[in-house]
């Protein structure tokens, strides 16, 4: 009988052992996997950003200056073909035409970059968070169903050991004592 106890005592403590390791690592694990994914996000969110921005920059001012060009020569040779070939006349219109183009350049390129810049930040910023969010949504509820689940069945197992515990012992101490 007594080993029947003592064997019965030392499953249970060897699946409480058991129990408490496995929870133990289930939570530093679910640290570790948490603290990676903030740093894994943050580092993407950091890289997406200034890969779009620089590409945009680049797309940007290569377009804004080829379509710059394409009509400043367009305009400069209509210009000079329909004025007389005075010296004077071509002289004021090249330095007018080079003022013009300077100012309108830099003005088309600081408004297309400001306005690029804002929303491809935005759109980048906003599909980023809602990603994140949906992923953090969806981790969030699958962690609080496992432990739900988890300490359902923990709890569970328990009382029906302790029940079954204290049958086995009430009967074999029924069993074991003597009739008077």
């Amino acid at each position: 009988m007594d080993q029947t106890i003592e064997q019965t005592i030392d499953q249970t403590i060897e699946k409480t052992m058991d129990q408490t390791i496995e929870n133990t690592m289930d939570q530093t694990i679910d640290q570790t996997v948490e603290k990676t994914m903030d740093q894994t996000i943050e580092k993407t969110i950091d890289q997406t950003i200034d890969q779009t921005i620089e590409k945009t920059m680049d797309q940007t001012i290569e377009n804004t200056m080829d379509q710059t060009i394409d009509q400043t020569i367009e305009k400069t040779m209509d210009q000079t073909i329909e004025k007389t070939m005075d010296q004077t006349i071509d002289q004021t219109i090249e330095k007018t035409m080079d003022q013009t183009i300077e100012n309108t350049m830099d003005q088309t390129i600081d408004q297309t970059i400001e306005k690029t810049m804002d929303q491809t930040i935005e759109k980048t910023m906003d599909q980023t968070i809602e990603n994140t969010m949906d992923q953090t949504i969806d981790q969030t509820i699958e962690k609080t169903m496992d432990q739900t689940i988890e300490k359902t069945m923990d709890q569970t197992i328990e009382n029906t050991m302790d029940q079954t515990i204290e049958k086995t012992m009430d009967q074999t101490i029924d069993q074991t004592r003597p009739d008077y």
